[in-house]
């Protein structure tokens, strides 16, 4: 017969076996970006503006990754499905709510080697959110 410290002792064990494969799994950055152009398209009608540097982190762009999981963290953790092509990477919201596309990262380093008036120029990143029958897309870096 067990007793009642032993009993709780199993219990114990069972419980941290149970959870092991859920703590065994800890949250990764996957991708950070920090936007810097805005298009917006709304009645076929195209928008585009600066994001400015003191809003541009309210807007960014985080993608993480839970095991084998994506999860679009900056969109209310959307679950994400990545796909390789080329020079990029796209997360696709499994939900069809957009996607963040980023250069894999042979082609970061790529782009870091490069002097710093050519990395200036163009982006690292574009995030693409479906609204209504319009969408927004931020570019950033």
């Amino acid at each position: 017969m067990l007793s009642k410290g032993n009993v709780m002792l199993t219990k114990l064990l069972v419980f941290l076996l149970l959870a092991l494969p859920v703590m065994s799994h800890a949250t990764e950055l996957e991708f950070e970006g920090t936007p810097e152009v805005k298009v917006q398209v709304m009645d076929g009608v195209a928008q585009t503006e600066a994001v400015a540097p003191q809003k541009a982190p309210e807007f960014r762009a985080l993608v993480v990754r839970e095991g084998d999981q994506f999860y679009w963290a900056s969109r209310n953790n959307v679950p994400l499905i990545k796909r390789e092509s080329g020079a990029y990477a796209t997360y696709v919201a499994a939900n069809g709510a957009g996607y963040v596309r980023v250069l894999i990262p042979a082609m970061r380093k790529l782009h870091d080697s490069l002097p710093p008036d050519q990395r200036k120029r163009g982006f690292l990143y574009m995030e693409h959110l479906i609204n209504q029958m319009g969408s927004i897309t931020y570019f950033g870096k």
